[in-house]
């Protein structure tokens, strides 16, 4: 699993030494605006942080020679300074809202993410469909094969949520059942699929796992880059830099938990086609009771 988005296959692309000597920089030169939240100040990096490089997901940074770490968000595309110095203003209160929610849960959840795993079972179903079923559409895959592609994404989707690089007999058993119970596929037919696999990192890794479980030829025509561009143009998300969030979530758990409950509570969303997949979903009162869950962690 990816503690931070700067670890998922886009992500790792930014060349965070530059941004985090800015940020510094602008920090000890008390530039950086912030606003208190449950989980500490979350810094803003505003109009007048000209010299720090553009980032899309929160930056913890360890300030030199002191023991005091500060989390920083880029706030230059949905905000503005007032005129007299005194603060900023929102110009897009949902690419606002969605920053910060990012940032809260990846501030406040467990070390290796079992809270966000066990919210609720909404954001495993919505993953391993939207998966499969935008994989196997381009690609014109049968049934059977997009039923594997399906259970090798719930697998991809757990191991963003777990430490172990490799899971134990005992694991792998509440694994299967936790996916066969989701997705109502039987417990028999994902532990067949699984066989072999003992944790997933990353797109890639679920790539190389498609080749070897996917009886389909046309399976072999899909790359990284491919995977990434169907799930983030197909995603129907909306605002500052969609696409880039989506690519994230593939890989970082509070991404995709953030994701999800903006899809669930904000109607700004309604129309994408992650927020068709939750009416899709056949427990509608459980995503009432994630919503609270994911609150509850966020505090």
């Amino acid at each position: 699993m990816y503690r931070n988005p700067y670890q998922t296959t886009t992500g790792k692309n930014y060349l965070l030494d530059k941004i985090i000597t800015q940020l510094e920089e602008s920090y000890i030169r008390s530039e950086l605006l912030y606003i208190s939240t449950e989980n500490g100040n979350i810094y803003i990096v505003t109009g007048q942080n000209e010299n720090v490089p553009s980032f899309t997901h929160m930056i913890n940074v360890e300030l030199i020679g002191s023991e005091k770490t500060i989390s920083v968000i880029d706030g230059r595309q949905f905000t503005r300074n007032k005129s007299n110095d005194s603060g900023f203003t929102i110009t897009s209160s949902v690419d606002f809202n969605m920053a910060v929610l990012r940032a809260k849960l990846e501030l406040s959840s467990d070390v290796d993410f079992t809270d966000l795993y066990t919210a609720g079972d909404l954001p495993l179903w919505v993953y391993t469909q939207w998966v499969s079923e935008t994989i196997s559409g381009r690609l014109g895959l049968d049934p059977e094969s997009q039923l594997n592609v399906a259970i090798l994404a719930a697998a991809l989707y757990v191991s963003n949520h777990t430490v172990e690089q490799e899971w134990e007999d005992t694991v792998l058993a509440r694994i299967i059942t936790k996916v066969a119970r989701v997705t109502n596929i039987p417990a028999a037919r994902v532990l067949e699929t699984l066989d072999g696999v003992k944790y997933i990192k990353n797109i890639r890794e679920f790539i190389e796992y498609c080749y070897l479980h996917v009886d389909n030829s046309r399976i072999k025509t899909l790359n990284v880059g491919l995977v990434i561009q169907l799930l983030t143009s197909g995603s129907g998300w909306r605002g500052a830099n969609a696409q880039e969030i989506i690519a994230a979530s593939l890989e970082h758990a509070p991404t995709w938990h953030a994701v999800m409950y903006a899809a669930v509570d904000d109607r700004s969303y309604s129309k994408s086609r992650l927020t068709n997949y939750i009416k899709r979903f056949r427990a509608n009162d459980g995503n009432k009771d994630y919503l609270r869950n994911l609150k509850t962690i966020i505090g």
